[in-house]
């Protein structure tokens, strides 16, 4: 590629980037919660609690899903991603804003989170990114996908979820994707 640096032309290389496609349907909350609908997010209500679409944080798009739970209730929303490839490792990861308690991520093969299970957690408070790397195992085609709190009083917002094939045979997780560039030009 040939442009113009005052005062000459210059030919410089592009590498094109490699993008991976978030398997995560409605990552930026932008179609809303509401189960039921194509593509929605199913609740996981333990009381007491709120959890509801807010518009006060959102790492991308203008929605975030709001959490406020006491001790000991298991609040959250999960989706089962379909079509995995067995015997594959998948990078996840989701923005937070986390003001008290902890955001967890958590993976299995069940729903109920029995077989293949993996649990990530934030550290600490503030905006942060909660991410790993998940491996299917053999015969397995899906994953359940739950962003929950930890048992612990909490309040946090969840944004910007990323679900997709690791972005190299390291199993590197990606260092940022546009969640809700994805989510609107997908749909």
């Amino acid at each position: 590629l040939t442009v113009w640096c005052w005062p000459f032309w210059r030919t410089v290389a592009l590498t094109a980037a490699r993008i991976l496609q978030n398997l995560m349907p409605n990552p930026s909350f932008e179609r809303g919660i509401t189960a039921g609908l194509p593509e929605s997010w199913d609740a996981l209500i333990g009381a007491p609690g709120t959890s509801e679409l807010s518009t006060a944080w959102a790492k991308y798009g203008l929605n975030s899903y709001h959490i406020v739970a006491a001790a000991g209730s298991r609040r959250g929303i999960q989706e089962n991603i379909t079509g995995l490839t067995q015997n594959t490792i998948y990078a996840v990861y989701v923005w937070g804003n986390v003001i008290s308690g902890t955001l967890r991520i958590r993976l299995s093969q069940d729903n109920g989170g029995v077989t293949n299970l993996l649990n990530i957690f934030s550290t600490g408070t503030g905006v942060q990114r909660v991410s790993g790397l998940y491996t299917t195992q053999a015969g397995q085609t899906n994953c359940y996908t739950e962003v929950i709190t930890n048992s612990d009083a909490s309040e946090w917002y969840a944004d910007g979820v990323y679900f997709a094939l690791a972005s190299n045979t390291t199993g590197a997780v990606p260092t940022e994707w546009v969640s809700y560039t994805q989510d609107l030009y997908n749909h």
